[in-house]
């Protein structure tokens, strides 16, 4: 049986960031994934880990075979030139859930205390 994998986007709060829904995926995770930093917010998490690095290609051979529930936490929104999008797109969009958070460029606006309904993000 093939499970959904859980896009979680994290802020530099760390788990203070998480919704319940995407905390609960967290808990209930047998494998997680991320960069060093996104995981060092986990230190007694029981799960397999799985460091990403330059090797995002190791990373979807490896989800695609995983049939326990499996985390990718990526910072902020993931869909926001993040991992999200090429994760559901190689895995299937059937089977990859993205639960964003607050994006790098929302942050960043907010922090200047400037609008951004007229930015371009490139």
């Amino acid at each position: 049986m093939t499970r959904k994998i859980s896009v979680i986007g994290i802020t530099d709060l760390g788990p203070d960031s998480l919704t319940p829904e995407a905390r609960a995926r967290v808990d209930e995770a047998a494998l997680l994934c991320g960069g060093e930093r996104h995981l060092a917010f986990f230190p007694h998490h029981p799960a397999e880990r799985f460091v990403i690095k330059a090797n995002v290609g190791d990373l979807v051979a490896r989800l695609r075979e995983e049939t326990r529930p499996a985390v990718v936490l990526a910072s902020g929104d993931p869909n926001c030139y993040g991992i999200g999008p090429l994760l559901a797109q190689q895995l299937g969009h059937d089977r990859v859930e993205i639960l964003p958070n607050v994006s790098a460029v929302q942050l960043a606006f907010a922090r200047l205390g400037l609008s951004w309904h007229d930015a371009v993000v490139l």
